[in-house]
């Protein structure tokens, strides 16, 4: 069985043992895989002991997604790469060794971010019913503003993500086409920068630069995504939005 829905990590451990409890479950009965990945799966499962054992698995959006494209590569490169094998070929190795990244490096520091913030903002309501100045307007605007830019980056990775799984659906095998994409956009003035990471390495590497741009792009101005796409002119053609302006392209 499976519960899967839009939810922080604190969310998705309350929903875990609210299950475990709702069967009289104790709480060993919850399994946390987030911290110690199995070939880059991500979830928290449920071990209900009924008449017959039950296994619940349950997923915020973004593991849900990620497994998805994981399973999608496991029908081309072979099925066992679900149970830490890893492909012979060198091309293909590196394809799941970066889609393994995407969940416990990409995917895992997005949720920790989305915890943090989740976390804050209901600090924030819990001051503010309390009638506490501590919080006001310009903080209360500051991470409700944090909180919006990642939900957006959150549905770029997802529509990502999503992309990535229907390209391995019509695979019949052979490496992936795609390379890895990072944006630099400023929004006041919508000029922006695209760094592209080609070759098998390039979901990786695109992810990797993006962490690095957002350590150093402290301005909330300035919005960082990686994306994957087959080209360039594609990448135009599903995210539109980022160039109204003529763009500056830059090769990594």
């Amino acid at each position: 069985m499976r519960f899967e829905g839009e939810m922080s990590l604190d969310e998705q451990d309350a929903v875990a043992h609210a299950i475990a409890g709702m069967y009289g479950q104790d709480p060993s009965s919850v399994k946390d895989m987030r911290a110690q990945p199995h070939s880059g799966y991500r979830a928290v499962h449920v071990w209900l002991r009924l008449p017959a054992r039950v296994e619940v698995q349950v997923r915020t959006h973004m593991q849900g997604a990620w497994a998805n494209v994981y399973e999608a590569a496991a029908d081309v490169f072979g099925r066992d790469i679900r149970y830490r094998v890893r492909p012979d070929d060198p091309v293909q190795r590196n394809i799941v060794d970066s889609l393994q990244s995407l969940s416990v490096v990409a995917t895992a520091k997005m949720e920790e971010e989305r915890n943090s913030k989740a976390r804050e903002l209901l600090r924030l309501q819990e001051y503010a019913d309390a009638g506490s100045p501590i919080f006001d307007k310009q903080v209360r605007d500051r991470l409700e503003a944090e909180w919006k830019r990642g939900r957006t980056s959150e549905n770029e990775f997802r529509d990502a993500l999503r992309k990535l799984h229907d390209q391995f659906r019509t695979m019949q095998g052979g490496p992936v086409t795609v390379s890895g994409f990072v944006i630099e956009y400023y929004r006041p003035t919508g000029v922006h920068r695209v760094h592209e990471f080609p070759g098998a390495e390039g979901y990786r590497d695109a992810m990797r630069y993006r962490l690095q741009l957002e350590g150093e792009r402290t301005d909330s101005d300035w919005e960082i995504v990686s994306l994957n796409s087959s080209s360039l002119e594609a990448l135009k053609s599903t995210h539109s939005r980022y160039f109204a302006v003529e763009d500056e392209r830059q090769s990594a």
